[in-house]
């Protein structure tokens, strides 16, 4: 049996982990925002008929503060795309 991947890496300074912004971000709005956004890549993760086996908190990483904070979702040598249609 044998295993044939690639990995792809990026730098993303500075940033922490969705559950640890969470903690670290006092404004309810603020966390709200960002639960709003970490679930719209959730949902066009599954539109694109993507299965993420091991989603969590800690699978998003938080860049920046406020509005112009950026979410990006890692650990995804999991995911696999099932067929999305009736075919």
């Amino acid at each position: 049996v044998a295993y044939r991947g690639a990995v792809a890496t990026r730098a993303v300074e500075p940033s922490a982990n969705l559950w640890v912004a969470l903690q670290r971000t006092a404004d309810a709005g603020e966390r709200r925002r960002l639960c709003r956004q970490a679930l719209a890549v959730v949902d066009a993760l599954l539109a694109a008929g993507a299965v993420h086996p091991d989603l969590n908190l800690q699978n998003f990483l938080v860049q920046g503060e406020g509005e112009s904070a950026r979410l990006w979702l890692i650990d995804c040598d999991g995911v696999r795309f099932a067929a999305t249609g009736p075919a």
